[in-house]
């Protein structure tokens, strides 16, 4: 009669009595005489379920799959990460990190709206599917730490392309490179060296054609201004109609506003920084 060999489920072909009988090993057995060895290579499993399962290299370091619905990994004699539905996590908060200083990951892709949060949730770095970008703190107070910020020359001969510090709020249609204040009325009217509300009310410069609640407005950076402004480091001046000009007006009647400076000789590069201060030509 057949015999079941061990728990494999390998059947022989004995005829049974005095022993008599041939065998034949199955994928991963090695058959010597009489005796059945399991090859220290596996290449034909294709499935181990049992839910006490453990696979390690000894007590301290294994793989544990004991626990319905969850994977634990532990090594030198403690769980340090698990895995289950909710997510990859340390056994304990500020139980291990994430790379070190010496073996780095390359990249972190996370999709629209990821965030990485801080302490649950003191600070947090979101992004959104439009590109922005909000470092935010739960105590606002506080605020947000820069150790320095570096700014380079805007591109040049691309009216309007900026490193600063930008807003998105009010209405109107605005042009790049041209300078704007914000009215009463909370929209973007082109400034003018001739006009007290023009010229002295809150400027910026559009960064690019269209919506200026949409394209920007830079209240300060590194910015291309809608054309020539002068030799580096030449004074930009508010002029007519939202330009610049390198000369302070002498016209009665007109202000005298300090922009910012000129960072290029040809292409309209300049630092933008609308000085709290005018000054009327009498």
């Amino acid at each position: 009669m057949a015999q079941k060999i061990g728990s494999f489920g390998f059947i022989t072909n004995a005829s049974g009595g005095g022993g008599g009988g041939s065998y034949t090993a199955g994928d991963g057995i090695t058959l010597n005489v009489l005796e059945f060895d399991i090859d220290s290579a596996q290449t034909t499993i294709t499935s181990i379920l049992n839910a006490g399962l453990v696979v390690g290299r000894d007590s301290d370091n294994f793989v544990d799959f004991t626990t319905d619905n969850q994977i634990k990994f532990k090594a030198l004699g403690a769980y340090r990460v698990f895995i289950d539905k909710g997510g990859i996590f340390p056994s304990a908060s500020d139980g291990a990190s994430l790379g070190s200083t010496s073996k780095e990951f390359s990249d972190l892709y996370l999709a629209d709206g990821g965030k990485i949060v801080f302490d649950n949730g003191s600070a947090q770095i979101i992004s959104t599917d439009n590109g922005e970008l909000t470092i935010a703190t739960s105590n606002v107070s506080l605020g947000v730490k820069f150790a320095s910020r570096n700014f380079e020359k805007s591109k040049g001969n691309v009216a309007g392309a900026t490193i600063g510090d930008i807003v998105n709020f009010g209405t109107g249609n605005v042009n790049a490179g041209s300078v704007y204040y914000y009215s009463s009325g909370g929209a973007w009217v082109v400034a003018d060296k001739a006009n007290a509300t023009a010229a002295t009310g809150f400027l910026a410069m559009a960064m690019a054609t269209g919506s200026a609640a949409s394209v920007g407005m830079c209240i300060r950076g590194m910015i291309t201004a809608g054309g020539n402004i002068g030799a580096i480091g030449d004074k930009a001046y508010l002029s007519a109609t939202g330009t610049i000009n390198n000369s302070a007006s002498t016209t009665s009647g007109d202000f005298v506003r300090l922009l910012g400076y000129s960072m290029n000789s040809t292409n309209g590069q300049m630092y933008f920084n609308a000085s709290n201060d005018w000054i009327e030509i009498a």
